[in-house]
């Protein structure tokens, strides 16, 4: 006969495991989800055995399948960011221009050295991927300091200097051409006081600049 109480754990430790297969924000749900399935499966009629491997082999193919994932899920380049030890506000790193750096590499890790303006252009393409991106500021004697990196604007309730990814965009020069860039902010202390005006400001200038700068570029000779 079979023994309805463990199909039914089973049933929902199953269902456990593909929620946080599918989605790691829902960890807590499918956390849940398994702490049900296990304590219906461990009052079941089974053998301790059978239990044991019934609540450990679920939490293993998640494991691996994790593992499989992240092993096959495609990665940019990993990247060093270098910052001018004051600078605050948004920079942009354009890519795929004629003009562009070459950039130099260290540790296996592509080193962008933003300049004061915040526009640097590269001329090789931009990758998509999983994102392992470093930040960090460097004085005049290009010692180098760590920026923690955000994962919103709340962070800057936490952190008085971080850096945070904001977007990517696209610059069209015509209808074939377009160029692309991502763009970013460092959060270094007294930004976070910036009135709205002045961050309008910050942006508008920053567009005025990478247009400029495109713009020469490509006009080259």
């Amino acid at each position: 006969m079979k023994d309805k109480k463990y199909i039914i754990g089973m049933a929902i430790i199953v269902l456990s495991i593909i929620i946080c297969f599918l989605n790691a924000y829902f960890l807590l749900f499918g956390f849940i989800f398994y702490c049900i399935g296990a304590v219906i499966v461990i009052v079941s009629g089974k053998k301790i055995k059978t239990k044991v491997l019934s609540l450990i082999l679920p939490i293993v193919f998640l494991l691996v399948g994790y593992n499989l994932c992240d092993f096959f899920r495609p990665k940019r380049m990993p990247t060093t960011y270098i910052i001018p030890q004051n600078f605050n506000g948004k920079f942009r790193i354009v890519y795929g221009l004629p003009c562009g750096i070459v950039p130099a590499f260290e540790n296996k890790r592509m080193i962008l050295n933003i300049p004061a303006d915040g526009i640097l252009m590269v001329n090789s393409k931009n990758t998509s991927g999983v994102i392992d991106d470093e930040f960090y500021f460097v004085n005049e004697n290009n010692i180098r300091t760590k920026i923690a990196v955000g994962e919103s604007f709340q962070t800057k309730a936490k952190e008085k200097q971080f850096a945070l990814m904001l977007n990517n965009g696209v610059f069209t020069k015509d209808s074939i051409t377009q160029i692309y860039y991502e763009e970013f902010q460092i959060f270094n202390n007294d930004i976070v006081n910036w009135t709205v005006e002045e961050q309008e400001k910050h942006g508008n200038d920053l567009d005025s600049i990478s247009e400029r700068k495109i713009s020469d570029c490509l006009n080259k000779p």
